[in-house]
């Protein structure tokens, strides 16, 4: 729970790592951490959302905080059995992209949900530049073409021409 009374946030993310002497490796300390949700919440936006879950797949930190503690149901466990990855998914109808990662030191999943049409229109702005390229450089090409051909068939109507006057007897 998070100890400002006066925050808007219930809760805050606390990792702590042990700090441990060189030489005899007993622990002398510790390091804590503390993050408020709305840093999260900040990098989420209406492209894409940022969950974080514990080892039992329980929320800890979603842009919604009633959820926290919550089983996560966005996507089947199984999906996220690897320690990263993306796969894509229907929630509500809607297609969606998931990347996630595990941290080590704590087995927290960070999984990021991004819609598909977000990510396919770079993909379709790519493939109209493409295109535009592809076009271009066929005209060229046609263009090139028509003028090598037409300085290849000048220099043989002209030989043509030398062949008909030797021929006449000049």
């Amino acid at each position: 729970r998070n100890p400002n009374n006066g925050s808007a946030f219930r809760y805050v993310l606390s990792l702590y790592y042990p700090l441990r002497d060189n030489t005899h490796l007993e622990p002398i300390g510790l390091i804590s951490a503390s993050l408020l949700p709305n840093k999260l919440i900040a990098a989420s936006d209406a492209n894409r959302s940022i969950t974080v879950l514990d080892g039992d797949m329980r929320v800890i930190s979603p842009p919604d905080q009633s959820k926290i503690g919550m089983p996560y149901e966005d996507a089947p466990a199984a999906m996220l059995a690897d320690e990263e990855g993306m796969f894509s998914y229907a929630l509500d109808g809607k297609p969606y992209f998931m990347v996630y990662t595990t941290v080590p030191l704590t087995g927290w999943k960070i999984i990021e949900r991004i819609p598909q049409a977000v990510v396919m229109a770079d993909v379709e702005a790519f493939e109209r530049s493409f295109l535009v390229v592809l076009l271009g450089t066929a005209v060229l090409l046609v263009v090139l073409s028509h003028f090598i051909s037409r300085g290849i068939s000048r220099s043989l109507v002209a030989l043509n021409a030398a062949m008909d006057r030797v021929r006449q007897g000049d």
